[in-house]
């Protein structure tokens, strides 16, 4: 627009100069065209200003990590003029987006439309806004623009990948066939342990009609758990270390709950009720739900949420023996790794995620010789 500005004081000054040499009607004819083309083309783009819609869409509200996400922008020229120039500036997205463009320009013709179709792809599970930042009109001569905030923003969440795992040690302690096929949801319904409020995930079989009518609300009942042939999930999801931050930090928080949900539908292929257990969030009920528990893992906070050692030697008090504990570390250090072999001398099946990045490796190789499965995921990513 400089270079344009300068060039239109460049043209009017050599008119000038032509008249001063030599006054002719035509001389004069082309200062008073030079001088009145700006008001004519300031006017014709306020015109168009108050005559254009937009709207935008989405491909996707939700897709998996790598897939690409389409935001098309759509501009409408409902006047007879055209405007020569507009100006779209998108929102910045940060370092983990990758974007076609960042900014576009085109010409709306009279009485249609132009769509600008932007490719997104995110480097991380989350929630993302897109949008438009700031449409510009520019005039036909280019000395004018008008810029215009666009504040209406879409969202697009990116779900973590299910990669497959070669092999996790489960244990399975029922014997009896019977019994097996009879686990779906892995309870003994002729014991009742406790009543509770009705969770989404519960079945008909689980609801108490007789105290749901009583107390106007579903009540469900708690049968005693078998806890065989189940797999408890337990996530470290503390704050990131303060020594890694930045992309790093991002880059160890999603390769954790990658592998939560790989492991997730590794048991559920399996057929092992799963539930999650983590730092702050409420701990989810052994279900079959894959749908249920991987929303849940999806969407995984972390945060200070108190310490997983702490954590983990809370259920070196509940889980005493024969339980399959799958165990998702952000870090082995020593008061960790005393609760891991707590848990595995007491009878626990214990499965160990990590992510290469364990300061001691000889804590790997002490917990290998106590038969605890470590999975470098980092490996199975990279494959």
């Amino acid at each position: 627009m400089v270079r344009n500005r300068i060039a239109y004081g460049a043209v009017a000054a050599i008119l000038l100069l032509f008249i001063f040499l030599n006054e002719h009607p035509m001389t004069y004819t082309a200062l008073y065209a030079v001088l009145i083309l700006p008001l004519v083309s300031l006017c014709l783009t306020l015109i168009f200003k108050r005559r254009f819609t937009t709207w935008e869409e989405l491909s996707s509200n939700y897709v998996v990590k790598g897939d690409v996400v389409q935001f098309k922008f759509t501009i409408e020229n409902n006047s007879f003029l055209p405007c020569t120039c507009v100006q779209l500036r998108l929102k910045s997205y940060g370092a983990e987006v990758y974007t076609d463009f960042e900014e576009k320009y085109f010409s709306v013709p009279p009485y249609k439309k132009h769509e600008v179709v932007l490719n997104i792809d995110a480097k991380y599970r989350g929630t993302y806004k897109v949008g438009v930042s700031n449409i510009i009109l520019y005039d036909f001569l280019g000395l004018f623009k008008f810029n215009q905030k666009h504040d209406k923003s879409l969202e697009f969440t990116v779900n973590p990948r299910i990669l497959s795992i070669p092999f996790l040690p489960l244990l399975s302690m029922l014997q009896d066939s019977a019994a097996v096929r009879n686990y779906k949801q892995n309870e003994d319904y002729s014991v009742i342990a406790d009543l509770r409020k009705y969770q989404p995930t519960d079945g008909y079989k689980k609801i108490h009609w007789k105290v749901s009518a009583k107390r106007n609300e579903l009540i469900s009942k708690d049968f005693q758990e078998t806890e065989k042939n189940a797999a408890l999930l337990l996530v470290d999801n503390s704050d990131i270390d303060i020594q890694r931050q930045g992309q790093e930090a991002l880059e160890l928080e999603d390769s954790i709950v990658e592998a939560l949900v790989s492991a997730m539908a590794h048991c559920n292929r399996l057929g092992y009720p799963v539930s999650l257990r983590c730092l702050r969030d409420s701990d989810t009920d052994f279900t079959a739900d894959f749908a249920y528990l991987y929303r849940a893992a999806s969407g995984l906070e972390f945060g200070k949420f108190g310490r997983f050692d702490n954590f983990l030697n809370m259920y070196t008090k509940t889980y005493g023996e024969y339980m399959n504990l799958i165990v998702f570390v952000q870090d082995i250090n020593e008061s960790v790794f005393s609760a891991l072999v707590k848990l595995r001398l007491l009878g626990n099946n214990v499965v160990i995620f990590h992510f290469n990045n364990i300061e001691d490796e000889s804590r790997i190789a002490q917990l290998r010789d106590l038969d605890v499965h470590c999975v470098d995921f980092h490996h199975i990513q990279n494959s």
